[in-house]
């Protein structure tokens, strides 16, 4: 029988049981005396379960449930197939309680591995995409930290176009006094003083606290260390909806050095763009010319910043850019 040697001490127990289980008369013997437990070949089960072993069989095998239930428990076992067969013989499959399958599923065990793997590659990934996203923000939309928020906008001069930044208004004014004395003795005296005026008139800059516009009116604010929206929503006698929703990108915690744009007594600002303020670091372009770098229409900037197209930008003056994202 299979596994004899290694199972020596259980099979002479079990041959030992055996012979006294046939010594028994018929009506008292109800089960098959092949039939024990794999540690105990002198007990079993006295109902079917997968704990019942026949000795008989090569490899001691578990009969079926069903197979228990309605032979090896009952009178019925002599009606065994191997019942009357030498020890060792196989024991039809038919009738062979299938094995559970046991060890570990490959697949579940290559899936509990590369799972905690799968899922720090993915935290890995998202956190260097936010690394990502930072810097180009950073290098995009000006920083709160900066002395300025608005991109410098730098333009290389015209060489064609020679332009004389200042108006120079030089009026001439002369006065002719003329003082006449009579005298018989004393000859005519004719004094003749001569007065002359210049003035020079710049034009007009557009700087910070400036009100910029013709009809609806902003103001380019740099914020302070503890002002907030509410104070300028209050200052300028309008709202914070009002404030936010016409500022580009405006954050949610104001920071000192950050650009606020305010409307002036305004407090509908439906069917108005959001403003980006920008400030222009050459001289000797025209709002046209700025219009066409930005690929935008030049009445867009002129209608808002009260500034005809032929308008020409100097150096440190502030504009109000309209964005429609």
């Amino acid at each position: 029988m299979a596994g004899k040697s290694n199972n020596s001490p259980i099979l002479e127990q079990y041959t030992q049981t055996k012979n006294k289980r046939l010594t028994m008369e018929n009506s008292v013997q109800h089960f098959c005396p092949h039939l024990g437990l794999k540690s105990d070949p002198t007990t079993n089960f006295s109902f079917p379960s997968k704990g019942n072993v026949c000795f008989h069989a090569k490899g001691h095998p578990t009969p079926q449930l069903y197979f228990q239930r309605t032979t090896c428990l009952t009178d019925q076992h002599l009606n065994c197939p191997i019942f009357s067969s030498p020890p060792g013989v196989r024991l039809p499959a038919n009738i062979i309680e299938p094995k559970e399958k046991t060890g570990n599923n490959p697949k579940i065990i290559l899936w509990a591995i590369l799972t905690p793997i799968l899922i720090s590659g993915i935290f890995l990934i998202n956190a260097n995409r936010l690394q990502l996203f930072n810097q180009i923000d950073r290098m995009f939309v000006p920083a709160w930290k900066n002395t300025q928020q608005a991109l410098p906008l730098t333009l290389p001069p015209s060489p064609t176009l020679e332009v004389v930044p200042s108006l120079t208004v030089a009026p001439t004014v002369t006065f002719t006094a003329t003082i006449t004395a009579t005298a018989t003795s004393e000859p005519t005296q004719t004094l003749i003083p001569s007065l002359t005026l210049t003035s020079t008139r710049a034009p007009a800059v557009f700087e910070l606290g400036t009100p910029i516009g013709k009809q609806g009116k902003f103001i380019i604010i740099r914020v302070l260390e503890g002002e907030s929206i509410g104070q300028f929503a209050g200052r300028y006698n309008t709202t914070e909806e009002a404030i936010r929703t016409i500022n580009y990108k405006l954050p949610s915690v104001l920071y000192p050095d950050w650009l606020v744009v305010v409307p002036l007594d305004l407090s509908d600002t439906t069917g108005l763009p959001s403003f980006q303020p920008i400030q222009v670091t050459t001289d000797g372009i025209t709002l046209l010319e700025l219009a066409q770098l930005l690929n935008m229409e030049a009445e867009e900037i002129s209608r808002y910043n009260n500034m005809g197209p032929g308008h020409l930008l100097q150096q440190g003056e502030w504009i109000l850019i309209p964005r429609y994202e």
